[in-house]
């Protein structure tokens, strides 16, 4: 155990996971920010359940601008933790399994914090007029929930557990 901690040590480097979770929040928070501002109705499925339930099924237009918002919005969020990996493995000539598992589990962490401490409480405590899905204004106490966006961090985070070995392969 401690021979693969200090591979770790030797492999990661802290400086290059730190600037790879900067791009990946900020070109990510771009999409995410501009898109609702746009339309806030394509992302209506990551809304509290009240407001999905209160704004009905997203319209057909929304859902092919999630489509084309969705696309690059993978490819960043995939690309980004590849890469960081790809240059570990350069800089180090080999990349232990555990080095790149963490590599990218500390990415993907990063930017669910990012989304719950920056997103989401811009979401909850300041909700700007265009984030507010036709129809339901009246619902202001769910838009203002924090524990639903808690919640989700949890979920994202054991998502990125479970999903980063897949990026260390």
């Amino acid at each position: 155990m401690n021979s693969t901690l200090d591979m770790v040590k030797n492999q990661l480097s802290i400086k290059e996971l730190l600037l790879d979770s900067v791009v990946l929040c900020v070109l990510l928070g771009v999409i995410i920010v501009g898109s609702l501002y746009y339309n806030a109705e394509m992302w209506l499925e990551d809304y509290p359940p009240e407001i999905q339930q209160a704004a009905g099924p997203m319209s057909g237009g929304s859902r092919n601008q999630r489509i084309l918002v969705g696309i690059p919005f993978i490819l960043i969020l995939v690309g980004i933790p590849l890469y960081s990996n790809v240059k570990l493995k350069k800089r180090n000539r080999d990349l232990s399994f555990w080095t790149a598992f963490i590599n990218v589990f500390l990415i993907f962490g990063i930017f669910n914090l990012f989304d719950l401490f920056v997103l989401d409480v811009w979401f909850v405590t300041l909700t700007p007029e265009a984030w507010i899905i036709s129809g339901t204004a009246a619902l202001m106490e769910q838009y203002n929930t924090f524990s639903f966006h808690v919640m989700e961090s949890v979920k994202g985070a054991l998502l990125s557990f479970v999903i980063s070995p897949v990026f260390a392969v």
